[in-house]
């Protein structure tokens, strides 16, 4: 079509009103209102804040709001400030209403600049909530040779460089398609669609693979006037007479069914409150350095399983998860658990026990690096070291696990747990352990039999 490129014919004017049916407003880029230092919309945030909070914000107070987001925009650590803004507000005030995805705002925009001093780049498409830029999406068409290699190259350069960390720290979540299938045989990824979490250096990009394919079918078709005005605001009016155009719009294309998957409103939320998480490392001259992670969607999934079984009084079960991901498993689990057991008014505790030394290591490490204390415990062979006698619970609003590495589980006891006052529930983790048996029993079904009410979680190999 003469005037429009092709991969916004085919690819980013469709993404954009796909985006519109998921509930997201399409706004021109004329006209808005918007932080040059950091793209945040004022006055979506303003209203925002109105109608999460109990309290109104006078304008001093939001002013002051504004302050300290730029403030934990402006550190090294990879945004991690301002994601724990996202979680818990600032000085009370809240910012994002994870309980209820239909108060907060929604909307999306194309080509958006991205400006500090000299350097710039454009995302094809930004996803803000609540006037925060914190998605955006580049798009390639699936034509092109290289797939999305460039824009990965391109990317990986930008954020490397001082003059974007304040983008860097705001966006939480990237995604990178071409429009095309996977390409089951390639090494490095360069067909398909793929997301990420902003990083310093290289990016790791993660495939998804839905499983709920009613998801799909549960998106209505656009709305005309909406359409109208993507396409008059992208000066691609002639379009709307284009049968290619028609079928471009399907919800299952590859890049559409990544949109739905990680942007379906309630979907983004969840990734935003559980999903994204931060290790820290050492780094040069002694220094620390700080990487963020994303749940793989296998994980995501598990997590929606394990609320599943939790809601249902049930008592836990089998995750197939391979050794080397158990580690980052366990720390999501253990996000997504402390927040629904607050909602319950209980408090958890958490135990992880391994028959392997080497496994028991590599998670010990991981959930140290990840900021959650442990205690040690190992040769569990006296006769009164009961694995579950122990009251692991402190008073910490930090979640800690008790990680215990054993070879003989002869000794079992059980005791009422509670912290606080609150009711406690005990959580196990068990690694390795699901074919140990004593005394002619398999350990787990001993284990269910003298702590009926630990919520048991046994990792297993795919």
């Amino acid at each position: 079509m003469p005037g429009i490129r092709p991969e916004d014919a085919k690819v980013k004017i469709p993404a954009l009103i796909h985006l519109s049916r998921l509930g997201y407003q399409y706004t021109p880029l004329a006209g808005i209102v918007r932080d040059r230092d950091t793209n945040i919309l004022p006055e979506d945030l303003r209203q925002a804040i109105a109608q999460i909070n109990v309290s109104e914000t006078n304008d001093a107070a939001f002013e002051k709001l504004l302050s300290e987001i730029g403030k934990s925009l402006g550190q090294e650590d990879l945004g991690r400030d301002f994601s724990n803004g996202l979680q818990q507000g600032w000085n009370g005030t809240r910012v994002i209403d994870f309980a209820h995805p239909d108060r907060n705002l929604y909307r999306v925009m194309t080509e958006v600049p991205y400006v500090s001093g000299k350097h710039r780049f454009r995302p094809d498409i930004t996803l803000f909530i609540n006037g925060l830029p914190l998605a955006f999406v580049e798009l390639k068409s699936s034509e092109s040779r290289e797939g999305i290699l460039p824009e990965y190259d391109r990317m990986t350069n930008r954020v490397g460089k001082p003059e974007f960390r304040r983008f860097i720290n705001l966006t939480q979540l990237m995604v990178f398609s071409n429009d095309a299938e996977y390409d089951e045989s390639a090494l490095f990824p360069i067909k398909g669609a793929f997301y990420a979490t902003s990083a310093y250096n290289d990016l790791v990009f993660h495939r998804f693979e839905e499983a709920e394919r009613e998801m799909l079918e549960r998106i209505e078709a656009p709305a005309p006037e909406t359409v109208s005005l993507i396409l008059r605001d992208n000066q691609a009016e002639a379009l709307a007479v284009e049968p290619a155009f028609a079928a471009s719009l399907a919800p299952d294309s590859p890049t559409h069914r990544m949109l739905t998957s990680l942007f379906h409103r309630q979907r983004l939320l969840f990734f935003l409150r559980y999903g994204i998480s931060y290790a820290e490392a050492e780094g040069a001259h002694d220094t620390k350095r700080f990487t963020r992670q994303i749940i793989r969607y296998p994980q995501l999934f598990a997590i929606r399983f394990l609320e599943h079984q939790l809601r249902g009084g049930q008592n836990g079960g089998i995750w197939k998860i391979p050794p080397g991901h158990r580690a980052q498993g366990i720390c999501a689990m253990i996000r997504f658990m402390e927040i629904f057991f607050e909602e319950q008014g209980c408090i958890a505790q958490y135990d992880y026990i391994a028959f392997s030394p080497a496994q028991m290591q590599l998670t010990l490490k991981a959930l140290l690096q990840q900021g959650i204390p442990v205690r040690c415990r190992s040769g569990l062979t006296a006769p009164r070291s009961g694995i579950l006698r122990e009251k692991n619970h402190s008073s910490s609003p930090t979640p800690s696990v008790c990680v215990h590495c054993a070879e003989d589980y002869s000794s079992l006891s059980t005791q009422r747990l509670s912290a606080n006052g609150l009711p406690a529930r005990r959580i196990l983790f068990l690694d390795g352990t699901e074919n140990r048996y004593d005394m002619d029993e398999a350990f787990t079904a001993r284990l269910r039999r003298e702590a009926p009410e630990a919520f048991i979680i046994v990792f297993s190999d795919p």
